[in-house]
Parts: structure tokens; C-alpha cells; sequence
């Protein structure tokens, strides 16, 4: 494989597999030697096994955090904190990519950061919508009712005292005038948990002081 075609071709896509390269000329034994000196020389970034896309300096599309959080570990799509920063809910930054996913939970690293995806049973792995990110790529998002859901389910412990402190200064929610209630807790219905019944009043009840 030629490095020069290979990049000529890759420009135009955000990231391939492995079987991109499996398509070139060359042995399997030669083509992954490649592929490991093109990582090592900062060529191709690794983002995980059998997933690679050219460095930032060369490739012709963009690459949002969450494309790759989404491709990483299917199926999932993102929420939690990440996605409460995303629509502003929260006010720092997150700096870790934080999907929802029915498979295991698992995590990982690569040049982009770390991405974690925490496990929710199948029939809670909804709530989720697509929409275009910044390079205009198709990826998946928690509404922002869901993302404060997943948040309640797999953060808050059973014996929290749920009051404006608690989501104020614990969660530091803000912004909450993008939330619909009738959604809200039609979702939460299908936690089919008190605990969620009673965090979402809660919130409801606060939910002027914290927009």
C-alpha cells in the first residue's frame, strides 16, 4: 500500500475499518505492519481495534467527539453529563464522552479522549433522537429529558434527600426551561422505579429556580 493513495482516498471519509485497508494490495501480515508504523508515525489515528481515521492535519471531513463516541460502541447513543453540556444544562465542560448502551459497560481511549458507556436494560434504551453535529454527520443524542433521566437512574443514590440543593449545587443544573414535563415524566413512567417518580417531581418543583 501507498501512503500518498491512501490518504488521497481517505480524505473523504470521517474514519474507516479495517476492511478498507483489507481491500488494498498486500498480505495481511504486511498490511498490519503498515498499519502500526503509519499509527506510530502519526499517519493514521487508532481509534480503536479494526477503527482508524487519517490524522486532524490531513483528513478532509471533520470528526466530532460524539461520531466517534456513537461508532465506538454500538448500539448506544450519547447522554449524561455529555449531553447536559451539550444543551447547556450543566455550565462546565465535560471532558469525557458519556454514552448509554443495553451491551455492557465498557470504556475507552484514544487521541480523542475517553469515552464511557454505561449499561441501562434494554427496554430503558430509548429516549434517544438523531440530529446533524457540527460537521453535518448523522449521530444520536439523549433529548434532554433522557439525559436527566439516565442521570437520575444510574447516579442518584436510593437515600438522597431530593431538594433545590441537591440538583442545584450536587448536579449544578441550570437551563431547565428546554425541559417538557408531560415528556418528562411519561418517560419516567417507563422506569417503572418510585425512585425516578419522586427525583422528577422533585425536579418539576424546582424547576423555575434552576432555569
Amino acid at each position: 500500500m501507498k501512503l500518498l493513495n491512501i490518504k488521497k482516498n481517505l480524505r473523504k471519509y470521517p474514519y474507516v475499518t479495517s476492511a478498507f485497508f483489507s481491500a488494498q494490495d498486500g498480505s495481511e501480515y504486511t498490511i498490519n505492519n503498515q498499519l502500526v508504523r503509519w499509527v506510530k508515525d502519526g499517519e493514521l489515528i487508532r481509534l480503536k481495534k479494526g477503527l482508524y481515521t487519517l490524522n486532524n492535519e490531513d483528513r478532509g471531513v471533520g470528526l466530532s467527539q460524539m461520531l466517534i463516541a456513537n461508532i465506538l460502541y454500538y448500539p448506544s447513543y450519547v447522554s449524561l453529563e455529555y449531553a447536559l453540556s451539550y444543551y447547556g444544562m450543566i455550565p462546565e465542560g465535560v471532558f469525557q464522552t458519556t454514552s448509554v448502551t443495553p451491551k455492557k459497560t465498557k470504556d475507552f481511549t484514544n487521541k480523542f479522549g475517553g469515552f464511557i458507556y454505561k449499561n441501562v436494560a434494554k427496554e430503558l434504551f430509548f429516549g434517544y433522537e438523531r440530529t446533524k453535529d457540527e460537521n453535518d454527520a448523522d449521530i444520536l443524542i439523549a433529548t434532554p429529558e433522557k439525559a436527566l433521566l439516565d442521570l437520575f437512574y444510574l447516579r442518584t443514590p436510593a437515600n438522597m434527600k431530593i431538594e433545590l440543593s441537591y440538583f442545584e449545587e450536587n448536579l449544578r443544573l441550570q437551563n431547565l426551561e428546554i425541559i417538557d414535563p408531560k415528556k418528562m415524566k411519561k418517560m419516567a413512567k417507563k422506569f417503572k422505579m418510585s425512585k425516578i417518580g419522586k427525583i422528577v417531581d422533585g425536579l418539576l418543583k424546582c424547576r423555575d429556580e434552576l432555569s
